[in-house]
């Protein structure tokens, strides 16, 4: 199993581009502002002394570092309503709920596609729905985790609604962007 996961992340990483291969500036200004900044925040340590007690809930865990993006990510886009999937860890759930305290968060189950503007799910058993608002943004994470996480992953670059996503291996990000081409970056991390 894991030797499949690191032959994944060298043909990742061989074909992966980092901001200068781009001709998307969304793609650009995303990557340059929030996915390379490495910088050290705050809340980073305050969350990580919260997390270190918080109980596992039976699923697969996030590094820090895909976290620590997670939650640059959600403060960069600062949703008004956010939807996370039952099947994210406690420990990836204590970010997100630093990264936006203010936001609206929605029990999935409970979706609406016409109100929700950010999505998070961990790939592989995650149902997607079929109509999603302008303007959505669903990250997935552990695309690469398993076979059924990749198949999760292929299935939401091609969803109707999804015109621009980004394969940084640790997640994947799909846009609902009507005003732009339909692109699919993999981007490295």
């Amino acid at each position: 199993m894991k030797l499949f996961l690191a032959i994944d992340y060298l043909r990742h990483r061989i074909s992966a581009k980092n901001r200068h291969g781009l001709h998307s500036p969304y793609i650009y200004k995303l990557l340059d502002e929030i996915v390379y900044d490495f910088t050290d925040k705050p809340a980073y340590n305050e969350i990580e002394s919260a997390t270190r007690n918080t109980p596992p809930n039976n699923t697969r865990p996030n590094s820090q570092k895909v976290n620590r993006l997670l939650y640059r990510l959600l403060q960069y886009f600062n949703p008004a309503t956010l939807a996370v999937a039952d099947n994210v860890n406690n420990a990836t759930r204590q970010y997100l709920q630093q990264a936006i305290p203010n936001t609206q968060q929605i029990n999935w189950g409970q979706l609406s596609t016409q109100s929700t503007e950010c999505l998070i799910c961990d790939a592989g058993n995650t149902i997607i729905p079929e109509t999603l608002k302008p303007g959505t943004i669903i990250i997935a994470t552990n695309i690469y985790a398993d076979a059924a996480a990749r198949q999760c992953w292929e299935q939401l670059k091609t969803h109707p609604n999804i015109n621009v996503t980004a394969d940084l291996f640790y997640l994947g990000l799909a846009f609902n962007r009507p005003q732009q081409a339909d692109e699919h970056f993999k981007l490295k991390f």
